[in-house]
């Protein structure tokens, strides 16, 4: 049996110390993206690839932006939106749109899906039978070799 318990997780949570963030969206990454050159301090204007807090920092955001609304559930970039009909569906979407609008958030239309009966969102799969596991990643956990080493 391998022994877990001497091995180390790294965290990806920020830095305490970084400013509080600003409640302009487009805003948001410019503390943790200044950089000096000759000619002064530039910032980004909106976060670059590579930023390991990135995630976390827009997960905070967007549950900011989306806080207040009922039906609406969000993990860090997914959005769901449900109402027990399909009038109440459409007014909670309409009030989400209203909201991401407001922030200036843009959404990938290829990677929406409106007014489905059936939905995959953490793993599970989301439809008027229920939640239940998806079984691609059941299958996907079934298949993983065990670990040998705790790096593994």
């Amino acid at each position: 049996m391998l022994n877990l318990s001497k091995c180390q997780f790294q965290g990806k949570c920020p830095s305490p110390c970084i400013r509080k963030q600003r409640k302009s969206y487009a805003g948001c990454w410019r503390p943790l993206t200044t950089f000096i050159t000759p000619w002064g301090r530039f910032c980004f204007n909106v976060l670059p690839f590579g930023i390991s807090s990135g995630s976390e920092k827009f997960h905070k955001n967007i549950s900011q932006i989306l806080q207040g609304l009922d039906g609406v559930e969000c993990n860090i970039d997914d959005v769901l939106v449900h109402g027990k009909d399909e009038t109440e569906h459409d007014q909670r979407l309409e009030a989400v749109l209203k909201r991401l609008v407001e922030a200036r958030m843009t959404l990938n239309l290829d990677k929406c899906q409106f007014s489905t009966d059936r939905v995959k969102f953490l793993g599970h799969v989301i439809s008027f039978s229920g939640i239940k596991a998806d079984p691609e990643k059941l299958q996907a956990i079934a298949d993983l070799p065990p670990p040998q080493t705790c790096k593994k």
